[in-house]
């Protein structure tokens, strides 16, 4: 049996045993459903209620505006639609060409309904120009704008507070995915003033299959998902009182993670893969980023080789390339930064989390340094030209 070591954490986390007690708890104790007025019923509203307090706690907002959702990809249609189809005439959806492929597939939907779609693009270190989303933004044809706060692939954070105030000035609604960054940076929502924030729980070691949307009291929004009155009538579906339950639980430990250590490991993993690896480079490296990220360029390497082998040596680390049908694409991430396609095909994402160890990182160098070099050696291609 391989001792295998986890650096995928931006997939998912490891659900906390404390999560995973307070699912199973709450399958048997608090199995009712939450819209019944019985005993059974009030024990799992009782155990909603107490998810959207703990979040309002962690963001300093009020339990109020959170609902709970499916997870991430359903927070982001809830928040996109419901803000679009309440926005009146207007007819004008802004994002970056850096969301996840969830925000692409909505914008996707209402290019379809004739909406105009403007996509800000990415500076070279994978952030999004405060500058030219504001300048794309006109209040008069602007129903919204919805922004990736934190890169899932490069970790690159971007300057959301710089654009909530002038927009919420300009009455413009603000959606932030913030898939990626609760308990990895502050989400503080009394100081930042976004309309809609959407997370989601396995993030940050909650079951799948839960997360939530805050909406701001006062934002122009109406529901998208139609078939039942569930939380307070903004969505429909039976709310899932287990997943909420490990959700709080897993928050509330989020809440208490200090990254302080983690960020030094990274730090030190990234100077060695650069000593150890030549023409090795880190993306956003320039940027704000995530403390638990690190995007690596290992040229000549091809990255879904080398996932698959540094797996069957027992690391679990990501790619920088999506395969759809079999066709393994460039991310469109690294594309919109300017990396070139053969660069972004030799791209590796490892992710951290609080409990990934210096010595789990010791291990993983030599390998990554041997692993990379013999893919490249059999590549009959391993360097293209300048």
């Amino acid at each position: 049996m391989v001792d295998r070591v986890y650096l995928d954490w931006n997939a998912t986390a490891p659900p906390s045993p404390e999560a995973v007690e307070a699912v199973a708890r709450a399958m048997r104790e608090e199995w009712g459903n939450a819209s019944s007025l019985h005993e059974e019923g009030r024990r799992a509203s009782a155990a909603a209620e107490g998810a959207r307090q703990i979040l309002a706690d962690w963001t300093r907002s009020r339990a109020i505006e959170w609902i709970l959702t499916s997870g991430g990809t359903e927070s982001i249609h809830a928040a996109v639609l419901g803000c679009a189809r309440a926005r009146g005439g207007r007819r004008r959806l802004v994002i970056s060409a850096g969301e996840h492929s969830c925000t692409l597939g909505v914008a996707r939907i209402l290019e379809e309904e004739g909406w105009e779609v403007v996509r800000v693009g990415l500076r070279a270190d994978g952030t999004w120009d405060p500058d030219e989303v504001l300048e794309a933004c006109d209040p008069s044809t602007t129903a919204l704008a919805s922004l990736i706060w934190a890169n899932n692939e490069t970790g690159a954070v971007s300057d959301a507070p710089a654009v909530a105030t002038e927009l919420r000035r300009r009455r413009v609604p603000l959606h932030l995915d913030a898939v990626q960054c609760f308990g990895r940076i502050p989400v503080d929502l009394s100081s930042l003033p976004a309309a809609m924030v959407s997370l989601s729980a396995h993030k940050f070691g909650a079951p799948k299959g839960i997360g939530a949307l805050f909406v701001r009291q006062g934002t122009p929004w109406t529901r998208w998902m139609q078939g039942g009155n569930q939380e307070r009538s903004r969505r429909g579906g039976t709310v899932n009182g287990p997943g909420a339950a490990g959700m709080a639980i897993a928050a509330t430990l989020a809440s208490r993670w200090d990254w302080t250590e983690a960020l030094q490991a990274r730090d030190e993993l990234e100077r060695l893969i650069l000593a150890s690896i030549p023409r090795a480079r880190i993306v956003a490296a320039d940027a704000a980023r995530l403390p638990n990220t690190s995007c690596v360029v290992v040229p000549g390497a091809d990255s879904a080789t080398l996932l698959d082998r540094l797996d069957a040596r027992g690391f679990a680390v990501a790619s920088g390339s999506a395969c759809t049908t079999g066709i393994a694409e460039p991310s469109h991430v690294l594309v919109a930064m300017g990396i070139p396609d053969h660069e972004a095909h030799a791209t590796l994402r490892i992710s951290m989390g609080p409990t990934t160890r210096r010595e789990d990182l010791r291990r993983f160098l030599p390998v990554l340094v041997q692993e990379t070099s013999l893919v490249r050696s059999r590549s009959t291609n391993s360097f293209p030209p300048q």
